[in-house]
């Protein structure tokens, strides 16, 4: 699936889903440079057989769809238009791919950050929930932080800790379950492993 993330241009009109959602088997230009990391030049897009005409856009007449390229791999793609018949050159689709190709390299770069921040945020919260949890040693209050903190590490709707005491699973805290719905308190180890 290909999905538009920005636009830019002088009639900022709000486009159809049908257009910011590709298929990547599409017969459209973006899908084509998608599938090929080949740019597709269309001068006039009424003779373009992969033109996708977008009505809140009628007066397009010339599209230019470049890859942004990593290496050999595209990662998306560079969509310009013009309400203009036979505005792009050759000199546009070498200019315009040295841009794509920066563009590609500045996105990689941002989503790599991205992980990255990501990753220390996650190990700064298990490291918090360590020191959480280990700060008490009430075992009714240490159950509560221990799903309170993990909410903090991985977002989640319900949660419920068990302790195993011989062959019977106690539930000791659970977070998010309605006033009386908190489900089973108990159940028994061995009917547990039948299945």
């Amino acid at each position: 699936t290909i999905i538009l993330q920005a636009s830019a241009g002088r009639a900022q009109v709000p486009i159809s889903r049908a257009h910011t959602v590709l298929e990547f088997d599409a017969a459209s230009m973006i899908a084509y440079v998608c599938r090929t990391s080949q740019h597709r030049l269309a001068n006039d897009v009424r003779a373009e057989p992969d033109y996708l005409p977008v009505k809140e856009l009628p007066e397009t007449r010339s599209e230019m769809t470049l890859p942004l390229r990593m290496g050999s791999r595209s990662i998306g793609v560079l969509d310009i238009q013009s309400e203009r018949i036979g505005v792009f050159g050759p000199d546009d689709l070498w200019t315009m791919q040295i841009l794509a190709d920066q563009i590609a390299i500045a996105i990689r770069n941002a989503q790599l950050y991205q992980a990255e921040t990501d990753r220390r945020n996650l190990a700064d919260a298990l490291r918090q929930a360590g020191r959480e949890m280990s700060s008490s040693l009430d075992l009714g209050e240490l159950t509560g932080r221990v799903l309170d903190q993990m909410a903090m590490v991985l977002p989640y709707e319900r949660g419920s800790l068990w302790l195993q005491e011989d062959r019977v699973l106690i539930s000791v805290a659970q977070r998010g379950f309605p006033e009386g719905e908190e489900g089973l308190r108990t159940v028994s180890y061995t009917h547990l492993r039948a299945h």
